[in-house]
């Protein structure tokens, strides 16, 4: 098999793995609500925690949702040595492709009638984990801090993505458009929310009934 078809196998079957909605099956299942409709209408892992009351499904929903970049990413590495392939440019393309299945979700749109579904965070996180842990890690570094002095969520989901691709250039050149890619697809999520953060009107801290997650 060449290095394209293979590619496009592995971008298909990301985004399939990626696009699969746990956070709207764990809702389902531990209360017996359409994600959809409740908090934020957002089908990711805190959604769930307004949906459930319970931070236990929260982190059961984040931990399947990072799995779903993980696990493709780790595949096709595994994939791409075997065949004699750079694994490394495979796995940019299962990192990629399993976040954009994450945020624009045919299972879900043909759940629920939307297709824009998660912000590809956890899903971001767990593909970043298996293509190179250190960019998880400077992530966090940028993210966790600037939440935790600002007292915005949002805050910290913009400042990661924004500076992940500038350290990466300068850390390894090779990865900067991958990372790139990655960004760019998270931050367009986010982006229906940065008005009221600039207006003063987003609130702080995220955990019960946000309307705007």
């Amino acid at each position: 098999m060449n290095f394209i078809s293979l590619s496009i196998i592995v971008a298909l079957a990301s985004y399939l793995v990626g696009a699969i909605p746990f956070s709207y099956f764990v809702a389902k299942y531990a209360a017996n609500k359409e994600l959809t409709k409740v908090g934020s209408g957002n089908i990711g892992a805190m959604n769930v925690r307004r949906a459930t009351g319970s931070w236990a499904w929260f982190t059961v929903a984040m931990v399947l949702d990072g799995l779903k970049g993980l696990v493709p990413v780790i595949l096709a590495g595994i994939i791409a040595t075997r065949l004699g392939y750079d694994p490394r440019t495979l796995k940019a393309v299962a990192l990629n492709f399993s976040v954009i299945g994450h945020n624009f979700s045919i299972f879900a749109w043909i759940l629920t009638g939307k297709i824009l579904s998660g912000k590809g965070l956890a899903t971001g996180g767990g593909g970043l984990l298996g293509y190179e842990p250190m960019y998880l890690v400077f992530a966090l570094l940028v993210g966790l801090p600037v939440i935790f002095l600002t007292k915005y969520l949002i805050a910290g989901q913009i400042a990661a993505p924004l500076l992940l691709p500038i350290y990466v250039y300068f850390v390894r050149k090779e990865d900067f458009l991958p990372i790139l890619i990655l960004c760019i697809v998270v931050l367009i999520r986010h982006l229906e929310r940065l008005p009221d953060f600039l207006k003063g009107k987003e609130p702080k801290y995220f955990i019960n009934d946000r309307k705007n997650d």
